[in-house]
């Protein structure tokens, strides 16, 4: 917040009540507890098994910092977590990686929920807004042992999460071009004023989407670069990923193209 101590971690008064989760697995086995007190979390961390702690809720800062203090995470991260307005960034603190990724929502038209991912040397640490997320893909390959997220480390998982939210994106977007097949319908019978009203918030939930996409771009990019955090196997992945960000950013284009034309075909004489 403006004029706070660096650091300060501050919650909104607003925000939702904490739930702390735990799946930790290796390629034979497979715990998933939710911790409700966050001492608790120790005893994960201590395992040599792959650790994904997730937060939901920014609330309670004192489980938050109290997880961060389990995990080392810097004061500085805890202070963007707790402030959800961040658009998709990456950032590096000492031997841990902090990413910001904004998880798309349809909430009256089209919103976006923070996530804050922390890789750490030992556990996987993420920071939601609020329960129910994009996610659930991933923990069904983990409990099911579907691929080779079970057979790979922390920095596999990262690549798995972020690939999930980019991914999200496609049946934003699919239900957008629904909407305008419906308005096309609608102008082939007769133009309207509310066909138009309906064109020019797409239009703008389409320009909100490529400026909240394309920063994720930038995250991918450098974590393609990282040789200390990210493995040569899994960037391999992250190239996957980018192009998944492409594919996103394109089909935005092109469907904002398609409501623009049909926004001049209503005033066509």
């Amino acid at each position: 917040l403006p004029g706070a101590v660096p650091g300060d971690v501050t919650s909104d008064p607003n925000a939702l009540p904490v739930r702390v989760r735990v799946i930790q697995y290796d390629a034979d086995t497979l715990e998933e507890v939710e911790i409700s007190n966050a001492t608790d979390v120790s005893d994960f961390a201590a395992r040599s098994s792959i650790t994904w702690v997730n937060v939901d809720g920014l609330r309670d800062t004192d489980v938050i910092r109290e997880v961060g203090e389990i995990f080392g995470v810097h004061r500085l991260v805890l202070e963007d977590i707790v402030n959800p307005h961040q658009r998709a960034k990456l950032e590096s603190y000492d031997d841990q990686l902090f990413m910001v990724a904004r998880m798309p929502e349809i909430v009256e038209g089209f919103d976006t929920e923070q996530i804050g991912i922390v890789l750490c040397e030992d556990a996987v640490v993420t920071f939601q807004e609020r329960m129910g997320d994009c996610l659930e893909p991933v923990r069904e390959r983990i409990r099911n042992k579907l691929g080779r997220i079970r057979e790979r480390g922390h920095d596999y998982l990262v690549y798995a999460l972020l690939d999930a939210v980019v991914d999200a994106y496609f049946p934003v977007l699919a239900r957008i071009s629904e909407r305008l097949d419906s308005v096309e319908q609608q102008l082939s019978r007769e133009p309207s004023v509310d066909s138009v009203a309906v064109l020019q918030r797409l239009r703008t939930i389409l320009f909100m989407i490529q400026g909240v996409v394309a920063p994720h771009q930038e995250v991918i990019s450098l974590l393609m670069r990282d040789k200390t955090h990210m493995t040569p196997g899994t960037q391999v992945y992250l190239r996957d990923c980018s192009d998944h960000i492409s594919q996103v950013l394109h089909a935005t284009e092109t469907t904002r193209e398609l409501a623009a034309d049909l926004r001049d075909y209503c005033f066509a004489d």
